[in-house]
């Protein structure tokens, strides 16, 4: 029997736990305290990329609402909302917390701290295999970039820097030959020096900036699995055996999808309604979901469902052995509300 998958991260975006900084001083922007272990956020990448990725060409600088004048981050109703538009006036220029770059958004990592700073190692979160899912819809309009991934926490991996897993990229391109629409998502790994990447197209009828999704990603020590929407969308065979934390950010501009123009609305708003991690393995630690917490039938489909009546509920069950268990019926997940509460591993 496969291992029952129990979770070990959620943030249901009740509110934003974002560390305090240090505001003055020569020690400026560094951490004044560490995110929390399961549903805590850093504004910046471990490597403190504090403006953007310079290869990517990219133009947005990633704002700490401790330290800047901008805030990209707000929830209304249990959903975060990052936004990304032109620099504001007092936040241009050379100065200490300002930016040439044309525009400002934002950015959220589970990383422990970053790379350069001593801190504390329990902090933050990062996992070696499990399920993570993001559930939320992305804005439309040429030169936006949103996505979801994952890369090595520093701190826990000396020799593993360059690996990474992008569970959704949406670059949006002006070009109308390219295929770089909010209808088309890339799911990608980059391990070992190589890349290998999936194109997916939703469905006819659906658009990722006009509903909300599901994006999910399973990991186990032999695969890794991409998933949309619940759909299996594709499957890779080059595996990571390094924790990794996740990312969350909305980049503008880029040799990707290129930038911004007069079809582009601001402020661009990435709207996030979930954010969890799962594990099979019983000595990483569950955590209490928070309210509102529950499990569509998305998700159900996405990592299969198995009855567990000892354990009061359902078991979330790996793709391992999958073939011959999984049949709990797909009508019956679709009658499902999906703000139903089911009880995951005991919950």
């Amino acid at each position: 029997m496969a291992a029952a998958y129990h979770l070990t991260f959620d943030d249901e975006f009740n509110s934003l736990e974002l560390p305090t900084y240090i505001t003055s001083g020569p020690d400026a922007g560094q951490l004044a305290s560490s995110p929390s272990p399961n549903s805590g956020w850093l504004t910046r990448d471990a490597y403190d990329n504090t403006g953007y990725y310079a290869s990517n060409g990219e133009q947005e600088y990633y704002a700490n609402p401790a330290i800047n004048s901008y805030n990209p981050f707000s929830i209304n109703n249990g959903v975060l909302t990052i936004a990304a538009e032109p620099t504001p006036v007092s936040m241009q220029g050379t100065g200490t917390n300002q930016t040439t770059e044309p525009y400002v958004s934002g950015m959220l990592t589970t990383a422990q701290g970053y790379s350069w700073e001593p801190y504390n190692t329990s902090s933050g979160f990062s996992q070696e295999y499990g399920y993570f899912e993001i559930r939320c819809e992305v804005p439309s309009g040429p030169g936006l970039w949103p996505a979801f991934w994952m890369i090595p926490e520093p701190k826990l991996n000396s020799g593993d820097v360059s690996s990474e897993y992008d569970i959704f990229e949406i670059p949006t391109s002006s070009n109308s030959a390219d295929n770089e629409n909010t209808k088309t998502i890339y799911q990608t790994e980059h391990l070992s020096g190589t890349s290998s990447q999936n194109i997916y197209s939703l469905p006819t009828g659906s658009d990722a900036s006009t509903a909300f999704h599901t994006y999910g990603f399973e990991w186990d020590s032999t695969s890794v699995r991409w998933y949309v929407d619940g759909q299996l969308t594709a499957t890779m065979d080059n595996i990571s055996n390094t924790p990794m934390y996740l990312l969350i950010n909305l980049a503008v501009g880029g040799t990707w999808p290129g930038s911004p123009d007069g079809a582009t609305s601001f402020p661009a708003d990435f709207k996030i309604d979930y954010v969890r991690g799962y594990s099979d393995d019983p000595d990483v630690s569950a955590v209490t979901p928070q309210p509102g917490y529950s499990v569509d039938a998305d998700t159900l489909d996405a990592i299969s469902v198995a009855p567990e009546p000892a354990l009061g509920g359902v078991v979330l069950v790996g793709m391992a052995g999958l073939l011959l268990r999984r049949r709990v019926d797909r009508r019956q997940q679709r009658r499902t509300s999906v703000t139903q509460s089911i009880s995951i591993a005991g919950y």
